[in-house]
């Protein structure tokens, strides 16, 4: 959830631009740090280890989802953080169902709790 809404964030603070060729191979990777700070002990620090994310054509679903008009706010508000948490909170603990995929690749598929977005691992 967290890499979602740090891709989406990248891709809607780029500069308006036409969709090229290259943009439908472009893969951005960043690694997101645990917090370390909620964690007590020295030897649990060390178990932690970086996330690797790999945002997939960013500008493309960008375009898709203003073509859509689908607001960068409205897609993190349903895939982010914050969805899950207040989900946690109110007792529903489906925030994401899983939709089981008998494919080659083994992709998990994913809807947001409020049905809006499909999520493709």
């Amino acid at each position: 959830m967290v890499g979602i809404r740090l891709a989406a964030g990248r891709a809607s603070s780029e500069p308006q631009r036409a969709i090229e060729r290259y943009d439908f191979v472009m893969k951005e990777k960043f690694s997101i740090l645990p917090n370390t700070g909620m964690v007590k002990s020295i030897s649990d620090r060390r178990s932690l280890f970086a996330v690797r994310f790999v945002d997939y054509a960013p500008m493309v679903f960008r375009r898709l989802r203003e073509r859509f008009h689908i607001s960068s706010e409205t897609y993190v508000r349903s895939v982010g953080p914050e969805q899950l948490l207040g989900n946690l909170l109110l007792g529903n603990l489906s925030s994401l169902s899983e939709l089981v995929s008998e494919g080659r690749s083994g992709a998990l598929f994913y809807y947001t709790a409020d049905g809006k977005f499909m999520i493709k691992t």
